[in-house]
């Protein structure tokens, strides 16, 4: 997800990894890998 105000690059807010089952992997706020978020999953049978 990125942002823009008028001529100004754009920023990027938030980036979203997914795994091959569509579930979410990590997640990245303002491009920073200080603010990444990583996720794992326990699957049950």
């Amino acid at each position: 997800m990125k942002y823009q105000v008028d001529d100004s690059s754009k920023v990027t807010l938030a980036a979203y990894a997914y795994d091959n089952l569509g579930r979410l992997q990590s997640k990245s706020l303002h491009g920073s890998a200080v603010n990444k978020q990583s996720y794992t999953y326990n699957v049950c049978s």
